[in-house]
């Protein structure tokens, strides 16, 4: 079981929320730092000491400096302490930024944040401190699985290929309405194209692209 956790939180009551539950089922040592540049800070300092062997961060950091989310948080850790266990507890369930979790920064576990969440925290930890098991909030299973965290419809896929070679919005739609395919207007594929964004975390619409193509969706 782990002996040290650091919990970086930007929120006071999440905080307190992990604190009191990992404290009422553990007897391990437990730090808490707001923001990633402070756990950052903490961890130089232990790692002459005992170090930690878990960290439990957010994603998003209040009044955040150079690490700026819980992801560059994580891999700072880990360029310091390279064998320390990560939870992800967040409130943040775009299914892009799950799936990259793992994928990209092999976090072990994420939860999602939630009223009744905490029995899934100590399960988590009980979990990932025994073996290199992950886990995932079970709503969120999928998110972890898939190539790209969505399902994606025909039309999306169509969309997204259409885009990849250099089509307007405008043109779009004029191919989707000469194809008869239903709902095709430029302000229709203007709202898809911004959730798709947004599911995947993309910055801009050549970004989507980039994202499509290294899940092998187009």
């Amino acid at each position: 079981m782990f002996k040290h956790i650091l919990i970086v939180e930007s929120l006071d009551s999440i905080l307190l929320g992990l604190t009191t539950a990992l404290q009422n089922n553990f007897a391990a040592q437990i730090d808490t730092a707001l923001n990633g540049d402070a756990g950052i800070e903490k961890i130089k300092k232990a790692v002459h000491e005992n170090g930690y062997d878990l960290i439990i961060t957010g994603l998003d950091y209040a009044n955040p400096e150079t690490v700026e989310s819980g992801e560059a948080f994580i891999d700072a850790a880990r360029a310091v302490l390279p064998g320390v266990k990560a939870m992800v507890y967040s409130n943040d369930t775009r299914p892009y930024r799950i799936h990259k979790l793992f994928h990209n920064h092999k976090v072990n576990a994420f939860v999602a944040h939630s009223p009744d969440s905490m029995p899934q925290v100590i399960d988590a930890l009980k979990m990932i401190s025994k073996s290199e098991v992950i886990f995932v909030s079970p709503r969120y299973l999928p998110f972890h699985e898939n190539n790209l965290g969505i399902e994606l419809s025909d039309f999306d896929i169509r969309l997204l290929r259409h885009l990849s070679a250099g089509k307007s919005q405008p043109e779009i739609s004029r191919i989707f309405t000469d194809e008869g395919i239903a709902h095709a207007s430029v302000s229709t594929i203007e709202k898809r194209i911004n959730k798709l964004r947004y599911q995947l975390d993309a910055k801009n619409t050549i970004h989507l692209i980039t994202i499509a193509k290294e899940a092998g969706v187009i």
